[in-house]
């Protein structure tokens, strides 16, 4: 009986062993992409301030108006907007 939950547990951790491995292997390819473009974003690495609620985004991610020669960068499109219609109403 308790030679028989031992074989259990030991099927168990080989089948988890298993599992990892293959889960390892497969974002293996996934991770590599990811890092080469976190270490881009790291060479980079120029943080712009949202004007409307003074959130810091990479400059690549933000979106961008430019009026009367000046650039304004916001981190969603909801800030944009306000921003906008702050600027028509005064």
């Amino acid at each position: 009986m308790i030679r028989g939950f031992f074989r259990l547990i030991f099927y168990a951790i080989v089948m988890y062993l298993i599992y990892a491995v293959i889960r390892f292997f497969q974002n293996a390819g996934k991770k590599s992409t990811a890092s080469s473009r976190r270490d881009q974003a790291q060479i980079q690495g120029v943080m712009v301030k949202d004007e409307i609620c003074n959130t810091y985004v990479p400059r690549e991610e933000a979106l961008r108006e430019v009026r009367e020669g000046k650039e304004y960068f916001f981190c969603s499109r909801e800030c944009q907007q306000k921003f906008l219609e702050r600027r028509k109403a005064g």
